[in-house]
């Protein structure tokens, strides 16, 4: 049927769908042949119920269930269709109209969500970041929190142009840590931040170029020399040891600027061990996203034609790498389409 309405639609039928088998004409010839063995001698009576099922009306010919033995179970006991998780069918409606009170059933639960919140929301606390003018901010992510008083990440991808002719701007990652079980304790600060950058790896110079959340306590990092591209897994653990409190009552003002935290800057590098990262062969990307719950990492090319998906899934292989082995990053990478 599907290899007709191609053709019918004056499409390009391929020679692989345009085989049939033996056995396949068999199944159409049989399928046809059951449309005469009606009990009613109706040739059309099969093509009847099928269609009724496509109108937006009720079954005219609703299914006889009275040989089930579940439905025989619910007519004697009545009082189980009041239990909400019990999933009752409708017996005389239609594909069509099963299909709009589903759709209804979605609108409905979802449009008390299209509201503002803000009038029965609590302010904790605010800052706001900003930059000098030759700053541009290219990416603001915050981690998602399960819990309620679990720690929350946030980082910000800044960069500035480089006073050295021919040399790409120079970024920087500003991590920040904001723990609301702090705010009680007066003595203890509830926001904490580290700044990080680029560096040398291998005789060769580094520069951030992207980053993200892979999961709610590891980020993804690209970076970029002239030998090629890095993915970093950095865990968010090993930062925390070095960031700085930031006082807000010292600033005398939520306005917090980029080039004037006090953070303590290091190289990545400094935290990312070889175990950590993972050189990444023809790749020419400056846009990724990543998902830790499937374990991928997608690429999107400068000429945005060409996406690389990237396997994070360890593989057991006896003769493999434990350094590759232990940063997460699978040693079967490029896919690429």
């Amino acid at each position: 049927m599907y290899v007709e309405i191609l053709r019918l639609s004056d499409e390009t039928v391929s020679e692989e769908l345009s085989k049939a088998s033996q056995q396949d004409v068999e199944f159409i010839s049989e399928f046809l042949n059951s449309f005469s063995r009606a009990a009613d001698n109706d040739s059309y009576t099969y093509l009847e119920r099928v269609g009724q099922y496509l109108k937006n009306e009720n079954l005219a010919q609703p299914v006889d269930r009275s040989k089930n033995p579940w439905f025989a179970f619910l007519k004697e006991h009545p009082d189980l269709k009041e239990i909400p998780e019990m999933l009752i069918v409708d017996e005389n409606s239609s594909l069509v109209q099963a299909f709009d009170s589903l759709k209804s059933s979605i609108i409905e639960a979802f449009a008390a969500l299209d509201c503002d919140l803000t009038g029965n929301c609590q302010t904790q606390g605010s800052a706001r970041i900003q930059g000098n003018s030759g700053s541009i901010i290219t990416s603001i992510e915050q981690s998602e929190t399960p819990e309620v008083n679990d720690k929350i990440y946030a980082h910000i991808l800044w960069t500035t142009a480089n006073s050295v002719q021919n040399r790409p701007a120079e970024a920087k990652i500003n991590f920040f840590e904001f723990d609301p079980a702090n705010m009680v304790d007066q003595k203890s600060s509830h926001l904490k931040g580290l700044s990080l950058t680029g560096g040398i790896y291998n005789n060769s110079d580094f520069h951030l170029v992207k980053e993200s959340f892979y999961t709610t306590d590891t980020i993804s990092v690209l970076v970029t020399s002239i030998e090629g591209h890095r993915l970093i897994q950095l865990p968010i653990s090993p930062m925390e040891h070095y960031m700085t409190n930031i006082d807000l009552s010292v600033h005398k003002t939520t306005d917090l600027r980029l080039d004037d935290m006090h953070l303590k800057t290091l190289s990545i590098f400094s935290i990312a061990g070889p175990a950590c990262q993972r050189q990444l062969e023809g790749l020419n990307s400056d846009m990724f996203a990543v998902s830790g719950p499937r374990k991928v990492v997608a690429f999107l090319f400068k000429n945005r034609k060409r996406i690389r998906i990237y396997d994070m899934v360890e593989e057991e292989e006896e003769d493999e790498d434990d350094t590759l082995g232990n940063s997460g990053i699978s040693s079967e990478l490029n896919t690429s389409f």
